[in-house]
């Protein structure tokens, strides 16, 4: 299959590059550190796509300024298809809309690849808040401005800029608590030190039914399956809030055609074969694939609405 696989994309591409290619191992660029989401995503990819290619596909964590140290490293890659970088919604969406010292251009330093999986994000309270909805929450935070405290893994992360997101659609105020990384933010959130905060719903799972945590919307179009019974925030009549975790996968920009393709391909079957299916799955992704233009579409539509979030809510990485 295979060999099968490769050979027609050769026989599309036609120019030596592609037949050549690749002739070393290839590197995914993880700008977070080992363990999370995007690390287990890269990794579940990178297996499957060595099988594909038959060269071995590397997963490197290059963590550190929410994201920006290995993005910029990929941005200032040679363009020869064998350094590659997860792109997320912090890195390639709100990054871009909010800090204007960023050291790379999401759209021009890039080459995507392919949009890998999305993940929604649901609304999470305390348990020691008296709110056991959204309408609930809401008339606390409107009676008690700046009261209320919502955690974050980062000023600019997605939970940050969601909960922004959220204020501007209620007319709301809550106080911003950042953090370094989800998982102190969920132990201060189960402790009562914060109140509120947006997250993955199965990464918190076992805290729900423990009765740890409270979960009152989830940010999606529909109901997620891993969710079915947490009503989604249009439901509830807020139409707007609709905010997800999202992955890609981005060469640097100048890569040559020939290239792209055959990695496009790779990946692509990897975002169908089972084993990869099953690992996404239990981590609350869910797959999207389709071509290039996909995510570069998101991403411009992405960079588009934080940035009016953070024109109207004034925000600063301050």
């Amino acid at each position: 299959m295979r060999a099968l696989l490769i050979a027609l994309v050769l026989a599309l591409v036609g120019p030596a590059a592609a037949q050549r290619f690749p002739e070393r191992p290839i590197r995914i660029v993880v700008p977070w550190p080992p363990g999370g989401g995007t690390d287990i995503l890269a990794r579940a990819m990178a297996a499957r796509m060595s099988a594909t290619l038959g060269q071995t596909v590397m997963v490197d964590n290059r963590a550190g300024a929410n994201g920006a140290i290995g993005s910029t490293e990929v941005a200032r890659a040679r363009p020869d298809g064998y350094t590659l970088v997860v792109a997320t919604a912090d890195t390639h969406g709100i990054a871009p809309a909010l800090r204007s010292d960023l050291t790379y251009d999401a759209l021009r330093d890039f080459s995507p690849l392919i949009w890998m999986t999305r993940q929604p994000l649901s609304l999470c309270v305390t348990p020691a808040l008296p709110a056991n909805d959204v309408a609930s929450l809401l008339t606390l935070a409107r009676a008690q401005p700046d009261r209320i405290t919502f955690a974050s893994w980062g000023i600019g992360s997605t939970a940050h800029m969601a909960t922004e997101k959220l204020m501007l659609a209620t007319g709301t105020r809550m106080t911003h608590v950042p953090y370094r990384g989800a998982a102190p933010a969920v132990i201060d959130l189960i402790a009562g030190q914060v109140q509120v905060l947006f997250t993955g719903p199965l990464s918190v799972s076992q805290h729900i039914a423990a009765g740890r945590l409270r979960c009152l919307a989830t940010a999606s179009p529909q109901r997620h399956p891993s969710v079915p019974d947490l009503p989604t925030f249009a439901e509830l009549g807020f139409p707007g809030i609709e905010i997800e975790l999202w992955f890609g996968l981005a060469a640097p920009a100048g890569t040559p055609t020939a290239v792209m393709d055959v990695l496009h391909q790779a990946a692509a079957e990897a975002l169908t074969y089972p084993a990869v299916v099953e690992r996404i799955t239990l981590i609350g992704q869910d797959v999207v694939g389709g071509p290039p233009g996909r995510l570069t579409e998101h991403i411009q539509r992405e960079i588009e609405q934080w940035r009016n979030v953070v024109r109207t809510a004034r925000i600063t990485v301050d």
